[in-house]
């Protein structure tokens, strides 16, 4: 069962730290700019003293073009050491006020990062300091508010010092300083507080370990672990360790070392706990392969040449070597059929699952979001733990069990016999009284439960009838319900039908409008002409003065029409205004009509359940009532029973008299 849930808990952690790596949600507001084009890059031919590569006015000539994020990009050291990165941008009017950031993520080498051509944050040491520059912590700088030019170009410079050859640069965000604290917590958390706690569990399990060998030193796999662990917690320091008194290079040159004497102890302790290969000399070859490979990592002269022989070459000789050597060893367990064989042989497959993946991503330069590396060796710690305590348990079980057996056989048989007919017979004493005592008890509750029982029985006969009289008056009252709904219905379609008839007076009101404006017009144009005819009398003279006559009355014709169209059209506008209010009034009471319809719906479904739920009562009364009389016959067959025990512990008290009377 513990195997079972430990495999659990393996499959668990590798599939949640490859779901957190693969679709962690870093936090990016909507305002979040993501600066990946425009970037251009030189190698400076200084000592690092170029600042004027960061200011605003600057005008570079034969810098090379570059898109963020680039993984895997080749620092040329023997160009120069110091590299220069720049872009410009614009921030938006709408983000003036705001507190603003620059969010990184990890940095591959140490670096100093300049806005508007002022610094404003850095990374790790470079000269004349010491180089010291961990690459996987993510870093974010805040953006003084006065040095940002809203809707005008700004620009920010990145200035490296390189001594990694290569690494992987993210692209290059600004927002609200609090969205960037929050992307760099969820990065440090994963990226550098999971590896902490790994150093913390290390630590325990060294401590652990260690007492377990002080209390039993012949199980020597007990101090390979304790001092493996120690080891491991050096190595994982390398994950979260932002600053040392000491060069970067020497720094991850112990930590590199640690790893692979923790795994040379892991080989010593899968031989000694399995008995498998278990031979000092075996052991002594294989230490002095893995201090060889030491000594040849601390030869390396600079870190970039380090780094790549540690990813390429030291971790996929030597430990990948040993990580398939104690897969065999497992195998070989398992096939032998040794305990904790297969528990320990998956801690082992996390292990090099995890280790294969980031080999492969330094190998291609890449950098991975997060070094999962030393979940699978957690995850291989915790199979570990499970396994040694597993046994230590089960080796104290078997002590225990055979003390027990020894003080079993203690003392001769026929005293065992003799204690056992005393326990027996003190038994049987027990058992008379409690029969006595609970025939008595039964005796009594049926006969209280049968006249209890007769009281229901009939308070139930009477609610019964109550539940029927309510079942009937129930349906009388449904099928009034059905009238009022019928009765709303045809008052809800008499409201839709005056609604009807509403809208077609507003479009017959509509057509008369438009006729009065057409006689508005007419008027309008008859006027025209009855000037014009006017205007040709004058010219006319003595011969026009009778058309000046019928000019003047068409005019006063067409006045009189306007006169007459303004009053139809104010009778119309009034026309309207009632015609609308009768509208609004006739479509808010359909609306009531509506919610009543449906209220009354509502309220006829509710009670046509209350009603098929009154009818299922009756009928569960009815079966309570006859339930109850088959309990009333129960209760006399347990008083009958009750009297059968008693006579039943007078016998057992003649038995255990017997009984004591052959002991004596």
């Amino acid at each position: 069962m513990r195997k079972n849930y430990l495999l659990i808990l393996i499959i668990f952690l590798i599939l949640t730290i490859f779901v957190i790596e693969n679709n962690v949600i870093i936090a990016k507001g909507k305002e979040t700019l993501i600066i990946t084009d425009g970037w251009i890059y030189t190698y400076e031919d200084t000592d690092g003293s170029r600042t004027e590569f960061s200011l605003l006015d600057y005008e570079p000539t034969g810098w090379e073009n570059i898109k963020l994020p680039y993984g895997g990009f080749n620092f040329d050291l023997n160009k120069s050491r110091w590299v220069w990165f720049r872009a410009k941008f614009n921030i938006p009017e709408k983000l003036k006020g705001k507190d603003l950031a620059i969010f990184f993520g990890k940095i591959p080498n140490a670096a100093r990062i300049y806005f508007n051509g002022s610094l404003i944050g850095s990374h790790g040491l470079m000269p004349p300091d010491k180089f010291f520059a961990n690459p996987n912590i993510s870093k974010y700088f805040v953006i003084p508010s006065s040095l940002m030019s809203f809707d005008d170009e700004n620009v920010i410079a990145i200035q490296f010092y390189c001594e990694r050859a290569r690494g992987s640069i993210n692209a290059i965000e600004v927002m609200k300083a609090t969205d960037a604290q929050k992307s760099n917590f969820i990065y440090y958390f994963i990226g550098s507080m999971i590896p902490a706690s790994a150093s913390v569990v290390s630590l325990i399990l060294c401590i652990y370990y260690l007492i377990l060998y002080l209390r039993s030193k012949e199980k020597k796999f007990n101090i390979f672990v304790s001092l493996s662990s120690f080891l491991m917690m050096i190595y994982y320091s390398q994950l979260y360790i932002d600053i040392a008194p000491f060069s970067y290079m020497t720094f991850i040159k112990f930590c590199f070392a640690s790893s692979y004497l923790a795994v040379c102890l892991l080989i010593f302790y899968f031989q000694n706990f399995f008995k498998i290969h278990d031979k000092k000399n075996l052991r002594y070859l294989i230490l002095i392969v893995f201090i060889a490979g030491v000594i040849y990592l601390f030869s390396l002269k600079d870190l970039a040449r380090t780094e790549i022989v540690n990813d390429s070459f030291l971790q996929s000789s030597i430990l990948g070597l040993s990580f398939l050597y104690m897969l065999y060893v497992g195998i070989y367990a398992i096939i032998k059929k040794k305990k904790y064989s297969m528990i320990l042989s998956l801690g082992l497959l996390s292990v090099i699952s995890f280790a294969l993946r980031d080999i492969v991503i330094a190998a291609a330069g890449l950098q991975p979001k997060f070094w999962t590396s030393s979940i699978g060796m957690v995850v291989f710690v915790a199979t570990i733990l499970f396994s040694s305590a597993s046994n230590q348990v089960d080796i104290e079980k078997e002590l225990n069990a055979l003390a027990e057996a020894l003080r079993e056989e203690k003392g001769s048989f026929a005293r065992k016999v003799k204690e056992k007919t005393g326990e027996n017979l003190l038994a049987l004493t027990q058992v008379e009284k409690s029969v006595l005592e609970h025939s008595e008890k039964l005796s009594s509750k049926s006969k209280e439960l049968a006249v209890s029982v007769e009281e229901i029985s009939s308070t139930l006969e009477e609610l019964s009838a109550s539940i029927n009289s309510i079942a009937q008056n129930a349906d009388q009252t449904a099928k009034e319900v059905e009238q009022i709904v019928e009765k709303v219905e045809f008052g809800t379609k008499s409201m839709e039908e005056n609604i009807e008839a509403s809208e077609q007076l507003v479009s017959i009101t509509s057509t008369i409008k438009n006729f009065t404006t057409m006689i508005h017009d007419i008027t309008d144009q008859t006027s025209l002409l009855a000037l014009n005819a006017s205007i040709e009398a004058a010219h006319a003279g003595e011969l026009g003065k009778g058309f000046t006559i019928v000019a003047k009355e068409i005019k006063k014709l067409s006045e009189r029409s306007l006169d007459a169209a303004k009053e139809i059209e104010g009778t119309i506008e009034m026309a309207n205004e009632k015609i609308f209010i009768t509208y609004e009034k006739s479509k808010n009471a359909g609306e009531i009509f509506n919610a009543i319809r449906n209220q009354i719906q509502v309220f006829s479904e509710t009670f046509y359940r209350i009603t098929s739920a009154t009818r299922e009562q009756a009928k569960g009364s009815d079966e309570v009532v006859n339930t109850l009389a088959e309990i009333s016959s129960i209760s006399e067959s347990a008083v009958q029973i009750s009297e059968e025990l008693v006579q039943i512990a007078h016998t057992l008290s003649k038995v255990s008299e017997a009984l004591l009377s052959l002991n004596e």
